[in-house]
């Protein structure tokens, strides 16, 4: 469940989608959590605190010997590298690439860049749909959200929720 460096990928689209407003909360929320991740590492001991931390961020080679799903079928495992480097690009062409992101965007990028990461996951790959199904239905069954950007639906602070007549962001987006 701490498994951090899939959100990592995640985060050029969702840092753009934010940049002009609420990107100190995305990122202040995602180093609380990594954080609390972190410190929950130490429950396992502190000489296994590193091994740990180290499975939890993914520092290391890929693996080529021992690969499940797709992997694990006869393709031959080099075959990960491209794969594995096409994903970064995409990844980070998500941060220029719509310059204009709406709420629409953000959904279908981030299932694009879940379902990219079943390509390369060497353990599993292409077999964990609850990783990128989510956002997959929520592309495909989504309403229209195409006027929902950041700089109209974020809060310009944190404590501007709470003023006016009591309803909340999430309840005055969806009934604008």
């Amino acid at each position: 469940a701490g498994v951090c460096y899939y959100p990592f990928f995640l985060m050029p689209l969702w840092i753009s989608f934010y940049w002009h407003r609420g990107l100190g909360r995305l990122l202040s929320g995602a180093c609380i959590s990594l954080g609390v991740l972190a410190t929950l590492l130490l429950l396992g001991g502190v000489t296994a605190f590193l091994a740990h931390l180290q499975k939890m961020f993914g520092l290391w080679l890929p693996s080529m010997e021992g690969l499940e799903g797709v992997w694990g079928s006869g393709i031959p495992a080099i075959f990960r590298l491209p794969v594995l480097v096409g994903f970064i690009i995409l990844s980070l062409s998500y941060s220029l690439w719509p310059a204009r992101k709406t709420l629409g965007t953000l959904i279908c990028g981030t299932a694009a860049v879940m379902l990219a990461a079943q390509f390369w996951h060497g353990y599993g790959g292409g077999l964990y749909m609850a990783w990128f199904l989510p956002p997959v239905l929520l592309t495909v069954f989504r309403p229209n959200v195409d006027d929902r950007i950041a700089t109209k639906v974020v809060r310009p602070n944190w404590s501007s929720a709470a003023k006016g007549n009591g309803i909340s962001a999430v309840s005055e987006m969806t009934a604008s």
